[in-house]
């Protein structure tokens, strides 16, 4: 996964409020597409996740508005992950303004690791649990395809580059590598 990520788009009179500029939901929405771009590209669609049984849930967005954006304005949302470990990720955000690439934004998203059952998956039972990723997803979410072995009977399908940037976020001693990264 490339370390950032630019995702481009285009201010519509839909997204604009009462003042005539971008509503505030406008940017979160922008941080929404911009991450599953990212994810996306990288070989990661939110379909894979679904297919896994694992995903992230967001705990807090946190924006700073600097600048309005317009209707007709071309954005650019510059989003990357900050940091990560077994349970949590911090993926931040700066959008600007294309034509003058003033800053607009400020952000942040804190996100949890969740799971579900692929019993739950199959009844539709929309209920994730937070918890700490088994090592067979860290694994697949690592930039290194010997970190921790797959389980028995699986053969998880590693992306060339992941999602979530290069940090084993198993458990130590179960690492093969003498120096995680």
């Amino acid at each position: 996964m490339p370390e950032t990520y630019l995702y481009r788009h285009r201010v519509t009179d839909d997204e604009s409020d009462e003042l005539r500029h971008a509503n505030n939901v406008a940017y979160l929405e922008w941080m929404q597409e911009a991450a599953v771009a990212h994810s996306s590209a990288s070989g990661w669609p939110p379909a894979r996740y679904l297919e896994l049984g694992f995903g992230w849930l967001v705990r807090r967005h946190v924006i700073e508005y600097l600048q309005p954006a317009f209707p007709g304005d071309q954005i650019v949302v510059k989003t990357w992950v900050a940091s990560m470990d077994r349970v949590s990720c911090v993926r931040k955000y700066e959008i600007t303004r294309d034509v003058d690439e003033v800053r607009l934004v400020n952000a942040w998203t804190d996100g949890r690791s969740a799971s579900r059952t692929k019993e739950a998956a199959a009844e539709g039972d929309g209920r994730w649990e937070r918890r700490r990723l088994a090592c067979d997803a860290q694994s697949i979410l690592h930039r290194r395809r010997d970190a921790c072995g797959p389980s028995a009977g699986e053969t998880p399908a590693l992306p060339a580059a992941v999602p979530f940037g290069c940090r084993f976020l198993g458990r130590l001693a179960d690492c093969p590598r003498s120096s995680p990264c």
